[in-house]
């Protein structure tokens, strides 16, 4: 199969959506912001937070460490952006360690948990996510 092994353009593949994921992760101030959060504020493996709430938590905690919340045009200014926010960068997210899940029933929850096998094993690729610690 012109002389690539069988498997060898999945892997690219792999290998293709893993770094564009790195890429949005990176140039998204808010993707930044949450993963810095979920990882250096929250000490559960997973909570469950309504918007209005998660947007308070990430104003707050973005002051502690020194970013101007409001300044910054990419992060959402109200819990609806904060949702849409959040499913654009769904998948994205989940290279860095965090899954997304919105909780079922009537109230609006936000389900945040911590793959730490996933976190881990991307940081040992080549320290693609020095943003956590920083």
């Amino acid at each position: 199969m012109l002389g690539y092994d069988k498997n060898e353009f999945l892997e690219a593949w792999d290998i293709n959506k893993e770094t564009q994921s790195y890429a949005v992760i990176r140039n998204n101030s808010f993707a930044v912001l949450l993963i810095k959060y979920a990882f250096n504020k929250r000490c559960e493996l997973e909570f469950e937070i309504e918007p209005h709430d998660l947007l308070k938590e990430l104003r707050l905690y973005a002051s502690e460490i020194g970013i101007d919340y409001y300044a910054d045009k990419n992060l959402p200014k109200n819990s609806v952006w904060i949702t849409r926010r959040l499913n654009m960068i769904e998948l994205d997210l989940r290279v860095a360690g965090l899954v997304i899940d919105k909780s079922k029933g009537d109230d609006r929850l936000i389900v945040i948990r911590k793959d730490l096998k996933s976190y881990t094993d991307q940081q040992q690729k080549q320290g693609k996510l020095e943003v956590i610690g920083s």
